[in-house]
């Protein structure tokens, strides 16, 4: 969304096809590769070490039991980013990628404390703006602002902040059930850095594709049933990641199609229209907005019959089937676009209607 309007890279070549993009970025597969490992491993000895140390949550089962699950899995997927950056970026990692994993890393930091002691959630969104804004005035030079309002600097700064802090706390919301925002956020991160690679924009890019290795060594740990969790560590720092970096990215220049900023809504429509749902639901019954609940799309999935892997699994197909488009969007001819967003628009409707049925049972 950064930029829009101020044209792609001069490396941007729209008929080059993906493909001949990736072949020459043999260290950005290494570095997924090496975060994906690391991020297994990592889980591995973050899990025991936390059980051991009592850094636990409980969890309530379909059957009603309840079971203490390791927490801390974020600090492995931290750890197992700046691994992956090291290696994809062997000639040293550019000074605006390390602001990004610094900031990252602070947005971890205030997610950790939350883990270890809930804080209010006014204090939390306190921490979260402070860390927002610091990236605001670090990387404004960078392309960090959402250019497409008119009203110059204090709109562009107001979107900008609001618009990481809603992706930040979308997924720290969908974090709900085990597998959820990690293996969500790693199609949305897949998707994005192909995205990113098509029009040029390497160190996006490459950041994407390093969260989104890490991610999945992660999810065979957290996939159902969860042997630990990601934690407010670990999602919101993939939700700043995320936010950050969609800012960062250029999505719509004056020779392709208008519709190419709908791009990152698409890789992240499945956290923002369920955490929404789930928002204005606590809002309308008057409950507390970060309060859990039985609201959120795989709860509904799992009251229609669904076992938590089917409904967990039910979410990836959603996520893969809305965003993976979105690499391409730039291509298409300007109905071709917008009949993509109306399918998308129609999945979603699909999808609040099945949530509608799941909340009767």
């Amino acid at each position: 969304m950064a930029g829009i309007g101020a044209g792609f890279p001069d490396s941007y070549d729209r008929r080059m096809p993906l493909p001949e993009i990736l072949l020459p970025h043999a260290p950005v597969v290494l570095g997924t590769a090496a975060a994906l490992v690391g991020a297994f491993l990592a889980t591995a000895f973050v899990r025991r070490s936390a059980r051991a140390g009592g850094f636990v949550d409980e969890a309530e089962s379909l059957d009603g039991a309840v079971r203490r699950v390791p927490l801390g899995g974020g600090i492995a997927v931290l750890a197992a980013l700046g691994a992956g950056a090291a290696l994809a970026f062997r000639s040293g990692i550019p000074p605006t990628a390390l602001r990004v994993i610094l900031l990252t890393l602070a947005m971890g930091l205030v997610g950790l404390r939350d883990d270890a002691r809930p804080m209010r959630p006014a204090v939390k969104l306190l921490l979260q703006t402070i860390v927002v804004s610091s990236a605001y005035a670090a990387l404004r030079d960078d392309g960090f602002r959402i250019t497409v309002l008119p009203g110059g600097e204090p709109v562009a700064c107001a979107t900008t902040i609001l618009w990481v802090l809603a992706v930040t706390n979308a997924m720290n919301l969908f974090d709900h059930e085990d597998g959820s925002s990690a293996g969500v956020g790693s199609i949305a991160a897949a998707m994005l850095s192909a995205t990113a690679f098509q029009t040029g924009q390497g160190m996006e890019g490459t950041l994407l594709a390093i969260l989104s290795g890490a991610l999945a060594g992660f999810l065979p740990h957290n996939f159902p049933p969860a042997r630990i969790f990601l934690g407010d560590a670990g999602s919101l720092s993939v939700g700043f990641l995320l936010g950050t970096l969609t800012v960062m990215q250029t999505f719509w220049a004056p020779e392709t199609t208008p519709w190419r900023f709908a791009a990152p809504l698409l890789c992240l429509a499945v956290p923002l229209f369920d955490s929404a749902l789930v928002v204005a639901i606590r809002l309308r019954e008057r409950a507390p907005v970060f309060r859990g609940d039985r609201n959120h799309f795989t709860h509904r999935l799992i009251a229609l019959g669904m076992t938590r892997r089917e409904a967990v699994l039910s979410l990836y197909g959603l996520a893969f089937c809305l965003s993976v488009g979105a690499p391409i969007l730039y291509a298409l001819p300007p109905y071709v676009a917008q009949v993509a967003l109306l399918q998308a628009i129609g999945v979603l409707c699909l999808t609040a209607l099945l949530e509608r049925a799941g909340r009767r049972r």
